[in-house]
């Protein structure tokens, strides 16, 4: 046992404390991914770390025999419930136990959506509030009540739609659930009936429902009509089904400025601001556009991309005059001639980079966004960006350039960690970054780049550990 789930134990000795591995919370978090939002994601990790943990703890602990408590509805139907609404039902017998999780470290009051109080099919006898703590890897049952107490005693939040407790008002210890249970005691109010859909109106809600939103689109119509539709397994499958469902960037929309939501300026997700200085200038910090002195700057940076200079100093000189001189005619024009004349793909890249944000509407001109990467606890806390850049050619195909890199520029990429590229046409494309002698990491950034005619469509994974991240895009 560790210190703190000792020292737990003595706080609470009613309660239900348990650790967790490492390595359990890790094969979790990876093993609940598919879901529509992040908080959905960390939702359906706290409710499997609560679900794993209750039955465990019931299999060895309890005290309960003869009976075996079963998921419910399945083991397979979760994942619908999860990304939509918090909370896991249990049957035991006749009687249903429903665990509401929450990784909140307040627990002065507990807090269970209506559709577990309110919606016929999924009301409980028994509702047990569970603590949940990923970085100290324990969980803990803090106190159960009622459906009884909660319609009658239970404050009802009629914008969240949630009904809450206070603290006090559960009880501690889960024995006493045991005794009342087999006591048959009346802990279970009447439910009124929820009007009933026809398919039409069903499809209705699932077409205004299914778009994609970083919250759940549990609040976004009346309460009888959600209950009415998520009540109904096949449609409730569907609205998952729908909401999860593979979501293509199209690159070349980026063309028209019409980028897809999350995709960002690099300058809005690296950071700190990185300070590039060209041999011969002064250093401009990174997102400073038109500074003071820009234009004797670039009539000094200029001259520095003509095909007689260092490749590296013509690439640092087009990313400075990507910042320093937008709208400014020369820029321009040295930029498209470098697009030309530069020997290096790297330094072609950073030419049509720079152009779209000096002349956005040369036709030359390159896209980029990023993506802060979601890899869970895997990184722990250092983040990394998903970068795609875009760069029309002359033979009618897109070049498309694709990086890893961490959000904070000081940093390295941890070793092992991956970037797949699966194209509808032609070999996958794999990158990963290295270690040295020690183990230590070595690499900035993994990139990879192909080519790809419009309306081939692509897949980028970034994989860390048995975390993966992916998007689609079509060209």
């Amino acid at each position: 046992m560790s210190n703190i789930l000792e020292a737990l134990t003595t706080l609470y000795p009613d309660q239900i404390c348990l650790e967790l591995s490492t390595e359990q919370m890790e094969q979790t978090i990876a093993s609940e991914q598919k879901y529509s939002y992040d908080v959905a994601r960390s939702i359906a990790s706290n409710n499997r770390l609560a679900l794993d943990g209750f039955l465990n703890w019931f299999k060895t602990e309890s005290g309960v025999e003869n009976e075996q408590p079963e998921v419910w509805p399945t083991q397979e139907a979760l994942s619908p419930i999860w990304d939509v609404v918090n909370g896991t039902a249990i049957q035991l017998g006749k009687t249903r136990i429903v665990l509401i999780p929450s990784d909140e470290i307040d627990i002065t009051e507990f807090s269970v959506p209506a559709e577990w109080i309110d919606i016929p099919s999924w009301a409980a006898d028994y509702y047990l509030a569970v603590q949940v703590n990923i970085e100290d890897c324990w969980i803990r049952i803090w106190g159960y009540t009622t459906h009884k107490k909660l319609k009658q005693q239970g404050q009802y939040d009629k914008i969240r739609r949630i009904y809450s407790l206070k603290q006090e008002s559960l009880i501690e210890d889960l024995n006493v659930m045991w005794v009342a249970r087999s006591l048959g005691g009346d802990c279970k109010l009447a439910i009124n009936p929820l009007p009933s859909l026809s398919s039409t109106q069903a499809e209705d809600l699932l077409a205004q429902l299914s778009e994609k939103s970083l919250y759940s689109p549990r609040l976004k119509v009346d309460f009888e009509q959600w209950a009415a539709l998520i009540e109904n397994e096949k449609w409730r499958q569907q609205l998952y089904n729908l909401r999860t469902q593979s979501v293509l960037v199209s690159l070349s929309q980026w063309f028209k400025n019409q980028f897809e939501e999350g995709w960002l300026a690099i300058e809005n997700i690296l950071a700190p601001k990185e300070m590039i200085a060209v041999r011969g200038t002064r250093s401009v910090n990174r997102g400073q556009e038109n500074p003071s002195g820009s234009e004797d700057a670039i009539a000094t940076i200029i001259p520095l991309l003509q095909p007689d200079k260092d490749e590296l100093i013509r690439k640092q000189a087009a990313g400075v005059l990507g910042r320093i001189g937008v709208g400014h005619p020369k820029v321009s024009k040295a930029l498209t001639e470098l697009l030309h004349t530069a020997r290096d793909t790297d330094t072609r890249w950073q030419a049509a980079i720079s152009l779209s944000k000096v002349d956005p509407d040369n036709p030359k001109a390159g896209r980029e966004r990023g993506k802060l990467v979601d890899l869970g606890m895997q990184l722990k806390g250092h983040e990394v960006a998903l970068i795609v850049a875009i760069m029309p050619k002359n033979d009618q195909t897109t070049g498309v350039f694709i990086k890893v890199k961490p959000r904070n520029e000081q940093a390295l990429l941890p070793p092992h960690l991956q970037l797949t590229v699966v194209p509808e046409l032609g070999e996958p494309g794999k990158a990963e970054a290295r270690s040295d002698p020690q183990g230590n990491a070595k690499d900035k950034l993994i990139q990879l780049c192909f080519s790809g005619l419009p309306g081939e469509r692509f897949q980028v994974t970034v994989i860390f550990n048995d975390v993966n991240f992916t998007e689609n895009f079509v060209i």
